[in-house]
């Protein structure tokens, strides 16, 4: 059992999740106390001991799958071997030592139609399948879906599919149950070989479309999208910036309170104990957005926006703009509807966009003199956007002004590093006048962007 807990622990990290000494050493005093046949119990306790956010849970619970496995025996779960008899049973499907590819579509349609037949063979005939596909070379793509679609294509699978909806097919419910049973088969045998050949190249493509960490913004299914709202939702709540120290932070609390000092003084009638302090006074800190809403960078802007208004929620001093070409404040929008209907609205009502096309130096000279006013050394400046400006003017003069009015600056760039400086994009120009320029594409940057504005 150790061996497994041990492996199971490397993978998660391997996956990206942050697993410690001392979460290992929870994990065996909770494993202690439980009956390690029970899988679901075991579950339950590596989880609550080892994952920490939420997000991470369809990872582990993936991991999980590929390493507590009750029909693999062997502790290291290398990939299951083809029984010698399955050649016999499917001779359509012809295995060589380093496994052959399938031949063309719909190749082996009769052996699908065979194993649908007789499903007691689908264990055999799933095996079979993930040890003929041939892996891509090292460095390509290891989607287990488009492994997965390979071998569908070549069984015929689509053409059997469509032969169900059309009712030819007798028993069609209980043919698309059987269907969907061995289309999970098949994908979780290519995903054991993934792991078993290539390690954790093979991982982190088997856990990359479960990993909400790390899928990119623009990527998102509806469900994941929905899952990703409820963790910046989170976030909000973690941004310390609600209160500011007036004064330096020091040791004592505050300056010397003369009065109360006396006081004290008169009512012992000697030196008091102790010197009184004022109370430091505290004030809200304010922060204003500058969202980019053009083509390229709008399903990253959704989620900073969902962001934002969840701290808005709790600090109504923020202040949010939304520009394309022209620049609008949305707050009002934002206070009076609410997040989706106010969005809406605003971008219906305001004026952002005349050409459709991203122009950061108009938008800057706009914000200067319309808006400026709103800036002071109390405001913290956030700007979203990926600096493509379509080689029009930059006005860094403008610019210059604005982030030296306000007390801090940081600029969130959705767009992968290496693209930054390229083509159209102008990052370089405006990053000496903020005080961070933090890529900003996934969750986890986001999460990290959140800790650096901290």
């Amino acid at each position: 059992m150790e061996r497994v807990l041990f492996l199971f622990a490397r993978r998660l990290r391997q996956a990206g999740l942050d697993v410690a000494l001392g979460e290992m050493i929870d994990t065996g005093k909770a494993l202690a106390c439980l009956d390690i046949t029970d899988r679901e119990a075991v579950r339950a306790a590596l989880q609550s001991t080892l994952v920490k956010n939420a997000a991470d849970f369809p990872v582990f619970d993936k991991v999980f799958e590929l390493t507590f496995n009750a029909a693999v025996e062997q502790t290291e779960l290398e990939a299951e071997t083809v029984p010698a008899e399955a050649g016999r049973l499917f001779p359509a499907l012809v295995v060589d030592g380093g496994g052959s590819a399938f031949t063309g579509a719909g190749c082996c349609r009769d052996e699908l139609e065979r194993v649908l037949a007789d499903p007691e063979k689908m264990g055999v005939f799933s095996s079979q399948l993930a040890a003929m596909l041939q892996l891509p070379p090292p460095g390509e793509s290891l989607d287990p879906d488009d492994l997965l679609h390979q071998v569908k294509v070549s069984l015929g699978w689509f053409m059997v599919e469509a032969a169900l909806e059309q009712g030819k097919v007798s028993y069609a419910e209980e043919k698309r149950r059987l269907l969907g049973r061995l289309e999970k088969d098949i994908k979780s045998k290519i995903e054991k070989r993934l792991l078993a050949e290539r390690g954790a190249a093979g991982l982190a493509a088997v856990v990359e479309k479960v990993a909400l960490q790390g899928l990119d913004f623009a990527c998102l299914s509806d469900a994941q999208q929905a899952a990703v709202m409820q963790e910046v939702d989170k976030l909000a709540a973690r941004i310390p910036l609600a209160f500011s120290r007036r004064y330096r932070p020091s040791a004592r609390t505050g300056r010397l309170d003369l009065r109360r000092t006396c006081r004290a003084l008169m009512q012992r009638g000697r030196l008091p104990g102790s010197l009184r302090y004022k109370k430091r006074k505290r004030h809200r800190v304010k922060m204003a957005v500058l969202c980019d809403w053009s083509g390229s960078v709008r399903p990253y802007a959704l989620f900073l926006l969902r962001l934002v208004y969840a701290f808005y929620q709790r600090f109504p001093s923020t202040s949010v703009y939304l520009f394309i070409d022209r620049v609008a404040e949305i707050t009002f929008y934002l206070d009076k509807y609410g997040f989706t209907e106010g969005l809406a609205r605003a971008l219906d009502e305001d004026d952002i966009s005349r050409t459709n096309n991203s122009d950061y130096g108009t938008v800057f000279y706009q914000f200067w003199r319309n808006h400026l006013q709103q800036i002071s050394a109390d405001t913290v400046l956030l700007i979203f956007g990926d600096a493509k400006n379509l080689f029009k003017a930059d006005e860094r003069e403008f610019f210059s002004q604005i982030t030296g009015k306000a007390g801090k600056v940081y600029w969130l760039n959705p767009q992968p590093k290496e693209n930054w400086n390229t083509h159209d994009s102008i990052m370089r120009v405006y990053e000496p006048y903020c005080d961070a320029v933090v890529e900003c594409g996934n969750l986890k940057q986001l999460r990290d962007a959140v800790q650096r504005i901290r």
